[in-house]
């Protein structure tokens, strides 16, 4: 097996995002790498992590993400420069931010005119019109201080969705539609539509355009390879009829010598060079990964290709590979958090098993370790401290449980029963009996020796799918049920609450949680629900308009406010009176559909969300458990001026070093690094200008020995 892939989070790498205002933080695996655009030495690259800014020279980089800036979304779609040198920075549901080198202006749904908070594509004309190109909206001009929209219209641009834009030499703009082909809009307002019924354009679907250096318009499709035209003359490249790897085409980038460069959606990239035909994928060169998401060439740049794993920088005939925020979690699906204490969490994910504990980050997977499903449902720990992992699909009816250390191992449950099963919750109670909440075969116990299965055939438990067990202070179970509702067992008998014999409204439990006074809560299809014992209260969209109806998972903290997350919507707490929705739009909260929450014994909400990684939410202030550690470990090695506005020198005292070895790293009061700047003897002045008003911390290392740090003001 390989070696279990560990990510030590102490301070000094500490990648958590933190907000300016401390409340929120954000754990993302940015590792896909959607856009790239090369200025200088500098590389912007849009993530689904952030926006990342990387110094070529020295590898040094700062981080903007929507928890501790105000970016507006985390998963940047498209990145373009205007003539005075703003960047344009799309998203995937935030909507645009122009970004001139110091603050983000933010236009959405609800501050401007634009139609769609889905970004897909951004270009700029000689003119310095911004053109965007939205998912749902159509297209969109800006102009200075003027936005205008050109929605669908069958006389013009037929298409609401809109995949790519391209400017030729003339300015004509050719824009990419997701069902209704290509279409041409001239300078003089003119449209003209191609699709499959009027030319020989192989496919309606067009992923992606580029015009070459003759003028020739180059058209990715999303299935059936790359059509060409040139002025009223129309070529076709498939994989039956040249070199190109695959009909799956995601991007198309011109050289300056027009080469063409094509991405593929899994085949790596096919260059196109007078004739001649050249794949590069990671098993004919070293290019890191094979799903191509975006290709940037330009006169001034190398080629740089954008992937799932990262970016690679053509250099001669090999890749230069960069792996962008390679975070501390494999996948940002995140399907639960098991909370141990404020220093410690296992979370399953869609790829693999996560510990968290003091700062350090263990991965593991099918490949490193004896987790035999990647797709992680379900945690709990026993009474031995045994992790137990269910998992979304077991093999053969086969769990696995881990001593948190080596040891790894297959437990057979019941196969007759159970097969390929999903298992969506276990609960472990005071006597170490194991309960597991199953897709399709009801309830499992588990004594260490037997196996016995509760189902609507052989008990008297309602329902086959079960979803959430808890345990009450007099030791009955509830167990929530898809179908079957609420199922109480007192270790004899069930008894069960449906909407047939009580108030309840929907048959569909997901969740159950006990608040700290021992009342239920469920979280079912239309709402949420509290259980005293004997009455059912409902919250609903119909009693309490502010609440959102499509619940995944609930929760009580210390203070019994009890916390939603929901399925489209972002958090909700009530408080017992009111209710408070906290989403993408008012809020840091990063993505609208969470699956999971846990919280911490320092009341800091872990929230799992579907397609976006962790957030961390306090209401008061998340805690630094890393401050204390920045000690001023080299006296000799100072700071000046210190407190200062603008920058900072560093005296290094004689101290001797490597040229090229020595970096600062510049941190946040929570430990987020958020800019590293390589130190030579000619230049030794730090520039923190752009920072906030705060104090940040700051570790000077010679390659990966930290040789001094402290505190710096900024005023």
């Amino acid at each position: 097996m390989k070696n279990l892939l560990q990510l030590l989070l102490l301070f000094c790498i500490l990648n958590i995002s933190f907000a300016q205002n401390n409340k929120w933080a954000s754990v993302v695996n940015g590792l896909v790498a959607n856009v790239s655009l090369k200025e200088g030495n500098t590389l912007w690259i849009g993530t689904n992590g952030g926006l990342v800014l990387y110094n070529l020279l020295d590898g040094s980089y700062t981080t903007y993400t929507k928890a501790n800036s105000d970016l507006p979304d985390d998963k940047v779609t498209c990145i373009a420069r205007d003539i005075k040198g703003n960047k344009w920075i799309g998203t995937l549901v935030g909507g645009l931010a122009k970004f001139d080198g110091t603050s983000f202006t933010l236009f959405n749904e609800l501050n401007s005119a634009l139609p769609d908070n889905e970004i897909t594509a951004i270009v700029v004309d000689q003119d310095d019109n911004k053109w965007v190109g939205t998912d749902f909206g159509g297209l969109v001009k800006i102009s200075g201080n003027t936005m205008q929209i050109f929605s669908s219209d069958p006389q013009r641009h037929p298409d609401a969705w809109i995949t790519s834009l391209a400017l030729d030499k003339q300015q004509n703009l050719w824009i990419g539609g997701l069902f209704k082909g290509l279409t041409k809009f001239n300078r003089a307002f003119t449209w003209t539509n191609y699709n499959i019924t009027n030319s020989q354009l192989l496919e309606n679907q067009i992923t992606s355009i580029a015009v070459d250096t003759s003028g020739k318009i180059l058209i990715g499709t999303y299935s059936k390879g790359m059509s060409v035209l040139n002025g009223g003359i129309w070529l076709s490249y498939t994989e039956t009829n040249s070199g190109l790897r695959s009909n799956y085409i995601t991007s198309i980038s011109v050289d300056p010598i027009n080469n063409y460069w094509i991405g593929t959606n899994s085949y790596g990239v096919s260059k196109y060079a007078n004739g001649t035909w050249t794949t590069y994928n990671s098993t004919s060169s070293n290019l890191s990964n094979d799903r191509i998401n975006h290709i940037y060439s330009s006169k001034l740049s190398p080629v740089i290709i954008s992937s799932d794993y990262g970016i690679s920088i053509q250099e001669n005939t090999s890749w230069k590979n960069i792996e962008v925020l390679n975070d501390k979690i494999p996948s940002n699906t995140i399907y639960c958090i098991l909370e141990i204490s404020s220093q410690e969490k296992w979370i399953g994910t869609s790829f693999g098993l996560v510990h968290y504990l003091n700062g350090t980050w263990d991965i593991y997977n099918e490949d490193n370790s004896g987790l035999l499903d990647n797709e992680v449902q379900s945690l709990a720990i026993d009474n031995n401290g045994l992790l137990w992992i269910g998992l979304r699909y077991t093999q053969n009816g086969f769990l696995t449980t881990f001593d948190g250390k080596s040891k790894w191992r297959k437990i057979q449950t019941l196969p007759t029963s159970i097969g390929t099963n999903t298992i969506y919750d276990i609960y472990i109670d005071k006597q170490n009996t194991k309960w597991f909440a199953t897709a399709g075969n009801g309830l499992l116990k588990f004594d260490d020796t037997n196996w016995t299965q509760y189902s609507d055939l052989n008990s008297q438990i309602k329902g086959k799918t079960m979803s959430s067990i808890v345990q009450d202070k007099n030791g009955n179970l509830w167990i929530s049920s898809i179908g079957g509702a609420l199922n109480k067992f007192d270790g004899t008998n069930f008894t069960s609450y449906n909407s047939f014999n009580s108030k309840l409204t929907s048959n569909n439990i997901y969740k159950l949680t006990i608040d700290q006074t021992e009342n239920i809560w469920l979280a079912f299809e239309g709402g949420i629900a509290k259980f005293d014992g004997s009455e059912f209260k409902l919250f609903t969209k119909n009693n309490h308009a502010s609440l959102n109806v499509n619940v995944n998972s609930i929760t009580a903290d210390s203070k019994n406010n009890i916390w939603i997350a929901t399925a489209g919507y972002g958090l909700t707490k009530f408080d017992g009176v009111n209710f408070t929705n906290y989403n993408s739009t008012n809020s840091k909260l990063n993505y609208n559909t969470l699956y999971c929450l846990a919280i911490d014994a320092s009341d800091n909400i872990w929230i799992g969300t579907a397609n976006a990684g962790i957030n961390i939410y306090n209401e008061q202030k998340l805690s630094s458990t890393k401050e204390s550690s920045i000690t001023e470990n080299n006296p000799k090695i100072t700071v000046y001026p210190n407190p200062t506005s603008q920058y900072f020198e560093i005296d290094l005292n004689n101290y001797k070093f490597s040229q090229n070895n020595l970096t600062c790293s510049i941190f946040n009061l929570q430990g987020n690094e958020i800019m590293r700047k390589k130190i030579t003897e000619s230049d030794l002045r730090v520039d923190i200008s752009h920072l906030s008003n705060s104090i940040y911390y700051y570790i000077i290392r010679e390659e990966s020995k930290e040789i001094s740090s402290g505190k710096i003001n900024k005023i």
